[in-house]
């Protein structure tokens, strides 16, 4: 889950200026064009080619992220434009569903189109939700077993340098 903040630049008044994110309890400068300036990966700036939109991402977003964005332009005199974030909650915690009931029951719960809901869970969570995945859970008792399968995948590899 993800939340845009879009700074849109009217009348070319951006074009071939810098575009920077401040947040303002700190004045800390998250963005300046496309470069991140803070620490905290979940923040980044998405401006596509020859738009003059300039997006702040803020992946997984924490009650700690609410306050004052603001969007600013190195113009002179300088052009902001500040946007109040609230975040009112967190999901408690992720949920394992059948994935053919999991898209309608979260976008019914979310109150958003299926598309919309799977476009983040695909695209902002990088997650597949038409995809089971199995994976064997190794038990820290299972030194043997990882012992006799690592002798065996080198054997493979010396027997045939293709497998």
């Amino acid at each position: 889950m993800g939340i845009y903040e879009v700074c849109k630049l009217i009348n070319e008044t951006g074009l071939g200026r810098t575009v920077s994110w401040i947040r303002k309890r700190d004045l800390h400068i998250l963005t300046a064009g496309i470069y991140t300036y803070t620490s905290d990966q979940r923040f980044q700036v998405i401006r596509p080619e020859k738009s003059d939109n300039w997006t702040l991402q803020i992946k997984f977003p924490q009650l700690r992220d609410s306050g004052i964005y603001e969007c600013q332009v190195n113009t002179e005199p300088k052009m902001s434009l500040a946007f109040r974030l609230n975040v009112i909650g967190t999901p408690d915690r992720p949920r394992l569903q059948n994935p053919r009931q999991s898209i309608p029951r979260s976008a019914q719960e979310l109150g958003l189109s299926q598309t919309s809901t799977w476009r983040i869970l695909r695209r902002d969570l990088e997650l597949h939700p038409y995809k089971i995945e199995l994976t064997q859970k190794l038990k820290v008792n299972d030194h043997r077993q990882r012992r006799w399968f690592a002798d065996w995948a080198s054997e493979r590899l010396e027997e045939d340098p293709n497998f």
